[in-house]
C-alpha cells in the first residue's frame, strides 16, 4: 500500500497527528473512498453506503462540532499443534486505565484522547429505558472496539514475538503454533499468567485448548483439507439468521423480506466468501430460493389467491389448481 493510499491513522509516525488532522477533508475523503470500494452492507443504523454522502452534507457540521469538543494468514501445516486461546468476556472486562495508558503512548492529542475516554464511559440505554453506566470494558458493535482491542493486546504480540512464537491474532481471537502438545500446554499456562498479571484479562478455561491446527478456528474460519473454510459454527449462525429473516409468521411484505435477506447474505458473503466452496454456495442459493418461495406461498394464504398469483406468473390453469389443492386431494 503506497503512502498516498493510507489514512493518517495508518502511517508510521501517526503519533504526531491530532484530531484536527484525522478530520481533515483529504483524510476523510480517502477513508470514504476505501469504504465505498469494498461495498459494505448497511450497519445497525440502516444507512446504506449510497446514502452516506447526502447524510454527511446534512449533518457534518454538527458532527464535527461534537467530535472536536478483517486477517489473512497462510497456514500450511494442518496437523501441527496449536494453542487456540479465548479470552473470557474480553470486551466487557477491558481495563480503562490500562487501555488509556497504551493510547497515551501512541496519541499526542488530548482532545482525541478525551473523546475516546468519553466513548468508553458513554454507557448504554437498556430495553427497559434505563441508563447503565459503563465502568469497564469496550462497547461492542462499532468499528472502534476491535481497533482498541488491537492496541491493548499489542503488548501480548510483542511478548510472543520476543519468545519466538509463530502466531496470528485479531482483536481478542488468536492462535499460537507450537511443536508439541506438551509445549502447547506450557505456552497456554504462560500466556494465561501474562494476560492476568500484565493486562488484567482472564483466559476462558473451557474454550482455550491445545489442538491440531485443523481443529482450531480463527475469526469464524478453519482449515479443511489444507483449505480455509468457514466453520460449522459459522455456517450454523448464518443459517439461523436466514431462517429468522424468512420466518413465515413475520407478517412483513415479501418484497421487504427479500430485500432484508439480500442485504444480510451480501454482507455475510463479503466476509465469509473466501471460506465457502463453490458447490456449497450453489446449494445455499437453492436453499435461499426455497425459503423465499415458501414465504410467498404463506403470504398468499387462501387457495384462490394462490391460483391467481400462479396464473400471473405463467403457470397453467390446471397445474395451478393441482398445486393449490390440499395434499390429500392431489393426484399423482
Amino acid at each position: 500500500m503506497s503512502a498516498e493510499s493510507r489514512t493518517r491513522a495508518e502511517t508510521a509516525n501517526s503519533r504526531g497527528y491530532t484530531l484536527v488532522d484525522v478530520l481533515a477533508p483529504d483524510n476523510l475523503a480517502l477513508a470514504w473512498k476505501r469504504v465505498k470500494a469494498i461495498r459494505c452492507a448497511a450497519g445497525i443504523d440502516g444507512l446504506e453506503v449510497g446514502d452516506f454522502p447526502a447524510f454527511m452534507r446534512q449533518h457534518w457540521e454538527k458532527l464535527r462540532g461534537k467530535l472536536e469538543g478483517a486477517p489473512t494468514s497462510r497456514l500450511r501445516c494442518a496437523a501441527c499443534p496449536a494453542v487456540d486461546c479465548d479470552l473470557k468476556a474480553f470486551f466487557d472486562t477491558v481495563d480503562h486505565q490500562k487501555l488509556m495508558a497504551r493510547l497515551r503512548g501512541r496519541v499526542a492529542d488530548p482532545a482525541l484522547l478525551a473523546l475516546i475516554l468519553r466513548y468508553l464511559k458513554a454507557g448504554a440505554i437498556t430495553r427497559e429505558g434505563r441508563y447503565e453506566e459503563q465502568l469497564g470494558g469496550v462497547p461492542q458493535g462499532g468499528p472502534l472496539s476491535p481497533l482498541l482491542a488491537n492496541i491493548l493486546l499489542d503488548e501480548l504480540d510483542l511478548e510472543l514475538e520476543e519468545r519466538g512464537h509463530k502466531f496470528v491474532r485479531y482483536a481478542d481471537d488468536f492462535i499460537i503454533l507450537c511443536r508439541s502438545q506438551r509445549a502447547g500446554q506450557r505456552i497456554l499456562r504462560s500466556v494465561r499468567r501474562f494476560l492476568s498479571d500484565r493486562l488484567k484479562l482472564i483466559v476462558n478455561e473451557a474454550k482455550s485448548r491445545v489442538v491440531k491446527l485443523a481443529e482450531a478456528s480463527f475469526l469464524g474460519f478453519g482449515i479443511v483439507r489444507r483449505r480455509v473454510r468457514w466453520t460449522a459454527k459459522s455456517l450454523g449462525r448464518f443459517k439461523a439468521q436466514v431462517r429468522q429473516i424468512t420466518r413465515r409468521t413475520r407478517g412483513h411484505s415479501p418484497k421487504s423480506v427479500i430485500a432484508e435477506l439480500a442485504t444480510y447474505v451480501r454482507g455475510a458473503f463479503n466476509y465469509y466468501g473466501p471460506g465457502v466452496a463453490f458447490g456449497e454456495a450453489r446449494e445455499l442459493d437453492r436453499w435461499f430460493r426455497r425459503r423465499a418461495r415458501l414465504y410467498y406461498w404463506k403470504q398468499w394464504g387462501r387457495p384462490r389467491t394462490r391460483r391467481r398469483k400462479l396464473l400471473k406468473l405463467g403457470v397453467g390453469r390446471d397445474e395451478g389448481k393441482r398445486l393449490t389443492e390440499p395434499l390429500w386431494r392431489r393426484r399423482a
